[in-house]
């Protein structure tokens, strides 16, 4: 085989709005999301000794614990292929951070084998990604989707590739389950707008989405992290236009106006922050291009 190399990108959600719960026990969401440049990248070359996963990152588990390895298994057990193959994780997006990472990496896993085992069974390919976990279908494509149900199902939308925004990660993990079981149902009463976001995302407009971002989630985790809100604030001194917890946090990001309040936020935060990152959404990820990041 030939040795492949694929990006797996972030992604942040510019509305998380959480429904009820569902007796599967997961909740019931709504969530748009849209992908970013910061990204991993996923390198598969051949190995004679079955499927091995490998990252530059110590605390990514290499085994089942890790999801690269399980979307290939599941994919090779699919396709009746025995996966003799190596696919090293080259980190760049934190962990359990908000940003989607790991369903990125799972997502880029399976187009890649996709790829290289010449497999074309699109719907079985989702499938596969939907059991991963709710937003592996989304990095399937990736760009800009409403996401509902527990956010695995899947409508595509327009795209705003090119809105400057910022990262801001205070460096430690919030595990996505731990922070949807401690949300009050109670502290949820404000609704998104979801038809006014997709006029907003249609349109371009980068104002109007930067007025209706909403993220249920926010209120559990700066209860118990309250340097969210600090990072939320200092990103609007600097001069983010708006500011947003991104998935189940604790990653901060901010719509920027101009380069010159990126150039501000960079300067000022990046000795302050484990990670500061300036960076664009782009589209779906067949059109992926390299983007331009500043750490």
């Amino acid at each position: 085989m030939r040795f492949l190399t694929i990006k797996a990108p972030a992604k942040i959600n510019l509305v998380l709005e959480i429904q009820g719960r569902r007796p599967d026990g997961y909740h019931e969401i709504r969530t748009i999301m849209h992908t970013v440049a910061l990204s991993d990248t996923l390198a598969f070359s051949a190995r004679a000794g079955g499927l091995r996963v490998t990252c530059n990152h110590p605390d990514v588990p290499e085994g089942e614990g890790n999801l690269v390895y399980r979307a290939a298994r599941m994919l090779a057990q699919e396709a009746h292929l025995q996966p003799r193959i190596h696919i090293h994780i080259n980190k760049r997006i934190p962990l359990a951070a908000g940003l989607g990472g790991g369903s990125s990496d799972a997502a880029a896993a399976l187009r890649g084998l996709s790829e290289i085992w010449n497999w074309r069974k699109a719907s079985k390919l989702s499938a596969i990604a939907k059991d991963l976990g709710s937003d592996v279908p989304f990095f399937l494509k990736g760009g800009c989707a409403l996401g509902m149900g527990r956010g695995d199902r899947i409508y595509t939308w327009p795209t705003v590739s090119g809105m400057l925004i910022a990262l801001i990660n205070p460096g430690f993990p919030l595990a996505t389950a731990e922070v949807y079981k401690k949300t009050s149902l109670r502290l949820t009463r404000k609704k998104a707008c979801i038809n006014i976001m997709r006029r907003a995302i249609s349109g371009k407009n980068v104002v109007k989405i930067g007025r209706n971002l909403l993220n249920h989630l926010e209120t559990v985790s700066i209860k118990k992290h309250p340097v969210i809100a600090q990072i939320k604030d200092e990103l609007l001194a600097c001069g983010a236009s708006a500011v947003l917890m991104s998935g189940s946090g604790p990653t901060v990001f901010g719509l920027l106006p101009s380069p010159t309040v990126a150039g501000r936020i960079a300067r000022r935060l990046s000795s302050r922050y484990a990670g500061v990152w300036i960076t664009r959404t782009i589209g779906p990820i067949n059109q992926i291009e390299p983007g331009k990041e500043r750490r």
